[in-house]
């Protein structure tokens, strides 16, 4: 144990934050986390990795996700894209059309839903794309 810390220092935590690591963005989306879900960024698990829904979707982060649970005892899982995002192509993919690069994200985090309630059903998995003005659109 880190000698810093009390014996009676939490060990567990209800929030895991996957994010893409665009240091653009990071702003925004922990102000979002804070005034919408009262989430503290800083007493969280954290995991930053381009393109974070997509990365969830195809099985790569599945590994982290079911390791915090295990270590920490997380609750809640919150997945957090952003516009102008290289792991998706950026915009230029979408035809510099900010909409349908939305959809994509969409697209993308409802898989990752499906992934993480696959192997860990009793997660609450929430998820909002930030988008270049920092706005939050979220998953319906």
């Amino acid at each position: 144990m880190n000698e810093r810390q009390p014996k009676d220092y939490p060990h567990n935590v209800d929030n895991l934050v996957i994010t893409c690591m665009d240091f653009r963005f990071q702003k925004a989306i922990r102000e979002q986390l804070q005034e919408k879900y009262q989430v503290d960024i800083e007493s969280s698990d954290r995991i930053a990795y381009p393109g974070a829904s997509k990365a969830i979707a195809d099985g790569t982060l599945i590994p982290t996700i079911q390791l915090s649970h295990q270590l920490h005892d997380i609750k809640n899982v919150y997945v957090i894209d952003h516009t102008d995002c290289g792991g998706f192509g950026g915009l230029a993919a979408h035809e510099n059309d900010e909409r349908k690069e939305i959809a994509s994200h969409m697209d993308s985090m409802t898989r990752a839903q499906e992934a993480i309630r696959m192997v860990l059903p009793q997660l609450v998995v929430t998820s909002f794309v930030v988008n270049l003005e920092g706005e939050a659109i979220h998953l319906t």
